[in-house]
């Protein structure tokens, strides 16, 4: 089922709100339903989604109630019939594992009875699945053939239970693989997992596809191993030359294809149950973009990624987030996005301390400024563990209801999920870098952990600053790369020669190419290799170390990481130290242009730094319709055809220290060329509140003055008004 359409869902083609509400049938009790659903639908929802919990249902082994037969919130069935009798979509999140927020998350006792399924970690002991309700569970082993028959034979009561309510003929449409599938949160280099049926089978059969002979990975690994089953996956960190990451590598990949296979497993049960709905999988929430996963997999074989956001105050990471999801999901959608907050004692939290409206505007907000297309709300009616919802577990309305009513509304009347970011910039996620950062050595290339845990983080930071609205693209997905004519690419100590090369014919194409980073000289294998300055006609030397600066009469301290050596003539300098090093320069090649910056490019807010990357952004043409003067204020516009739309972003939190005021003054200037306007005066119309401002041209070209006050995003619509 192709249910993506437009940056809706598209059911049975009618195409649907992509903003859901969560809600636990079991959890609330029945009589409460219906003043659940009255508040649901009267908030502008249209879809309500629903967590399954396996071990509920399944309440003696082998015997399963969906209908409430032996006790009533096991009446999934009717929920389902009532939803669909209001008028509501249904998303279904079967598990196996829902989450920690319940017993054993979600996963039968019996399972793991004599522990022969349990996931093991490195020290071959059963993994314990992440928990907030206190019990002792197992993470279960993805591949057991065991495990995967309970699965599904659970799944195919479900189906059996309620077919009647699946799409075509029902109103579920999207059924959730798992959640935050990382064997229940484990998701560490050496967590899982290390069940002998991944260590004895599937871990050599991966190095045998990968290497086809034992004498080429005993060339890579330096080893003497006689056959493939002697090898068994690395259970802890010993790094002493480069070649003895090429094994930890492996050990990541294996575990992003053994994730991927999991999920393909999964959907291939209810295929095989003729089961015609669309599926999704979430992700954690983590640093490195939740490695060990690779987005474009899981996007490609289960359905589509989903991201989480759980996290007001991580505003820069959010944004990072879902400008990648952007980039290579088929949608950009959150399948949770927090509204409230998890407790075991909510009554002593709520009055002691109790969620801010203000955060949780802000973080739906600020994500749709990124590019979030649509969130299933987590929880939007609260439960016996959970509180500060929009909704209460007896149907009232609590926190932010209003809020929600009014987005949705907004959202509704405008044709919202049409427009798109100007923008033609795209920051480059290369993968095995990725893998670096997440297994942490502490060498050899320190310089690769910091540019994927500091130096990218920071300079799309700056992005947005400077008024790039840019979208987080993948070289797994050579598409995303191509659909961007400015590419901000990092480039350390490896690199893989097919990227390289690909890099090359980027450029030749047209392509504006801008590396940050050192020239790499061994390729994935750990190999010497100088494809990448021989395209380039570039070399760099490491030097890291903080030098002053100059460019352009303009002298900052800076962070060097490689001084650079080219051939005359080929290529300019841009940025010298005070003895005449290079460690910035630029090149045409074919039909583009290539930036090499061997220096931090983040800015840190030091004025010069600004200057100059705003500068090499404005060199290759980066796209900027809207910028702010102050530094710490953001603001991005999507454009549909018939209406264009302006977030004013401040992500500052702290309104209580004295040197810091609750308010800002945003001084907001547009680019009315690139916006394709040409109006005698702007209108601007506050979505959320509806107050409009008028402003003269000569004042919107000037600059236009906002106040906004901290931790706060407002939302409008650009007007241009002509005949004046």
């Amino acid at each position: 089922m192709d249910f993506i359409h437009n940056n809706l869902f598209r059911v049975g083609g009618l195409d649907v709100f992509p903003n859901s509400a969560e809600m636990h049938y079991w959890r609330v009790e029945r009589k409460y339903w219906p003043f659940c659903f009255k508040e649901i639908k009267d908030a502008g929802f249209k879809v309500i989604s629903a967590c399954v919990p396996w071990n509920l249902h399944e309440h003696v082994q082998g015997e399963f109630d969906f209908t409430g037969a032996t006790e009533p919130r096991r009446d999934l069935l009717t929920f389902l019939k009532e939803c669909r009798q209001v008028g509501f979509r249904v998303i279904l999140k079967p598990g196996p594992w829902i989450g920690p927020d319940w017993q054993q998350g979600g996963l039968p006792e019996y399972i793991f009875a004599d522990g022969s399924l349990a996931a093991r970690g490195a020290d071959g002991q059963p993994l314990h699945a992440v928990s907030r309700v206190g019990d002792k569970s197992f993470a279960p082993c993805y591949a057991h053939p065991e495990f995967i028959k309970h699965v599904k034979r659970y799944f195919t009561a479900l189906v059996d239970a309620i077919r009647d309510q699946l799409f075509p003929n029902g109103n579920v449409f999207l059924i959730q693989l798992d959640d935050e599938v990382s064997h229940c949160l484990n998701g560490k280099p050496f967590s899982a997992d290390y069940h002998e049926v991944v260590t004895q089978n599937l871990y050599p059969q991966y190095l045998r596809a990968k290497y086809k002979e034992i004498e080429k990975l005993n060339s890579i690994y330096l080893t003497d191993y006689k056959d493939f089953p002697e090898c068994s996956p690395p259970q802890k960190l010993e790094v002493k030359t480069d070649r003895d990451l090429t094994k930890y590598f492996d050990w990541v990949d294996f575990k992003e294809k053994y994730i991927a296979t999991y999920l393909v497993q999964l959907r291939k049960i209810f295929t095989e149950l003729k089961v015609d709905v669309g599926f999704c999988t979430s992700l954690p929430w983590d640093t490195d973009f939740s490695a060990p996963a690779n987005w474009p997999m899981l996007d490609k074989y289960a359905g589509f990624i989903g991201l989480q956001a759980h996290h007001p105050h991580a505003y820069y990471e959010v944004q990072r987030y879902v400008r990648y999801a952007a980039g290579v999901s088929k949608m950009a959608w959150a399948t949770g996005l927090k509204a409230g907050a998890w407790s075991d004692a909510p009554d002593s939290m709520r009055r002691f301390h109790p969620v801010p409206e203000k955060a949780q505007q802000f973080l739906q907000l600020s994500a749709m400024a990124a590019g979030l297309r649509g969130a299933n709300l987590q929880m939007l009616v609260e439960h016996d563990q959970w509180y500060d919802s929009p909704i209460t577990f007896d149907g009232r309305r609590g926190k932010n209801w209003d809020f929600h009513k009014k987005l949705n509304e907004v959202l509704n009347d405008f044709d919202y999920f049409e427009a798109e970011k100007i923008n033609n910039t795209a920051v480059v996620h290369y993968l095995p870098y990725t893998r670096y950062s997440y297994i942490d050595p502490e060498k050899p290339f320190d310089h690769v952990k910091d540019l994927s845990r500091r130096i990218l983080p920071e300079l799309c930071i700056d992005l947005g600053r400077l008024g790039l609205d840019y979208t987080v693209v993948d070289t797994a997905l050579p598409e995303s790369l191509e659909k961007h004519s400015v590419l901000v690419i990092p480039v350390g100590d490896y690199l893989d020669d097919a990227v390289a090369k690909y890099y090359e014919q980027l450029a030749i194409k047209g392509k504006h190419l801008i590396f940050y980073g050192i020239t790499p000289t061994l390729d994935l294998l750990m190999r010497k290799s100088q494809v990448f300055s021989n395209a380039f006609g570039l070399r760099s030397a490491h030097h890291i170390l903080v030098e002053q600066l100059s460019w352009n009469g303009l002298a900052f301290p800076g962070l060097t990481l490689g001084k650079l050596k080219y051939e005359e003539g080929a290529w300019l300098p841009l940025l010298k130290d005070d003895r005449g090093n290079v460690y910035a320069a630029k090149r045409q090649m074919g039909e583009g242009t290539v930036h090499f910056l061997g220096y931090d490019p983040s800015t840190g807010l030091v004025p010069q730094k600004r200057l100059l990357l705003s500068a090499i952004l404005d060199d290759v043409g980066a796209q900027r319709p809207v910028q702010v003067a102050e530094p710490m204020v953001e603001a991005f516009v999507k454009k549909s055809a018939k209406h264009t739309f302006l977030f004013l972003v401040n992500p500052e939190e702290n309104e209580h220290e004295a040197y810091r005021p609750a308010m800002q003054v945003a001084t907001l200037s547009l680019d009315l060329k690139l916006l394709n306007m040409h109006p005698d005066s702007i209108t601007f119309v506050n979505l959320l509140t509806g107050v409009k401002r008028s402003e003269p041209l000569s004042t919107v070209r000037s600059g236009v003055q906002f106040p906004i006050e901290n931790q706060t995003v407002q939302m409008f619509e650009i007007v241009p008004d002509y005949g004046r």
